[in-house]
């Protein structure tokens, strides 16, 4: 198909004029050879790059935390059985979650939009459910770090399911 050589629009054969910019068409029109491919064809962000870094270094927080929840949390201090059973779940999905992301498959955002809401639902159930305090100011500070945690979960796993589903560079590297 032949194409304007101002505009870089597609033209019919034998029209005297574009009909996108106006511009006179000589008696030899543009083939696509001669236009440059950026051009022609949106520029196409993909690649790991871009915002999607902040997932990978999140990604390797997420190791040294649930060690050191594992590890040293948990030993320390008893824990609700609520609160083991998401860290050992977590440790179970996360590896998962990265062999998704970096393996570029078609199901990582909708896995990882997933795994952000039960992150979410969990600050909630957790945050909520108060150990035996008697001391009202430690309760208090207790609800404060429940509804900060349990906002900042909110916030993060709006602006990533925003990101993943609208993003060009998301839908255009995760095809596999």
């Amino acid at each position: 198909m032949p194409f304007c050589a101002q505009c870089k629009r597609p033209i019919t054969i034998g029209d005297p004029f574009c009909k996108n910019c106006g511009r006179k068409l000589g008696k030899r029109p543009v083939s696509p050879k001669d236009i440059p491919e950026a051009t022609t064809k949106e520029k196409r962000v993909q690649g790991l790059g871009g915002w999607l870094v902040l997932l990978q270094i999140g990604f390797y927080w997420s190791i040294f935390a649930i060690l050191d929840a594992l590890c040293n949390g948990f030993l320390n201090e008893p824990a609700s059985s609520f609160a083991l059973i998401y860290v050992i779940g977590y440790a179970i999905l996360l590896p998962i979650a990265m062999v998704l992301f970096y393996g570029k498959r078609k199901l990582f955002p909708l896995f990882f939009i997933i795994l952000l809401w039960v992150n979410f639902l969990y600050m909630i159930t957790n945050g909520f459910s108060f150990p035996p305090l008697t001391d009202m100011q430690l309760f208090s500070l207790y609800l404060k770090l429940s509804l900060i945690g349990s906002v900042s979960s909110f916030s993060i796993a709006i602006i990533w399911t925003l990101y993943l589903t609208k993003s060009k560079r998301v839908k255009n590297t995760f095809v596999r």
